[in-house]
């Protein structure tokens, strides 16, 4: 599933819904940002100009946020992503 949709705009989940799919482990694994919506190549800190939740933060920012901090980062043949089955101590 891609947050935000194709081009970084569409509204989500908020990340409490999302936190809710982790913890209902409905979501295994995160990659972040790799999308080519309206600020170009996308990377970790894209917004993808987004302010989903209205005070300028996107919701997409606040769960890339929350994965980061909380989850154990694992790269495979250069990809890196989180594995959301193990948190951080």
């Amino acid at each position: 599933m891609a947050l935000g949709g194709f081009n970084g705009t569409d509204q989500w989940s908020t990340l409490a819904g999302f936190q809710q799919m982790v913890k209902d482990h409905r979501v295994h694994y995160f990659v972040v940002g790799s999308g080519f919506g309206p600020g170009g190549g996308g990377n970790e800190n894209d917004t993808a100009n987004g302010t989903a939740n209205g005070n300028g933060t996107s919701t997409t920012t606040a769960i890339n946020d929350w994965v980061t901090t909380n989850f154990t980062e694992v790269t495979v043949d250069g990809t890196t992503f989180y594995d959301l089955s193990r948190p951080l101590a």
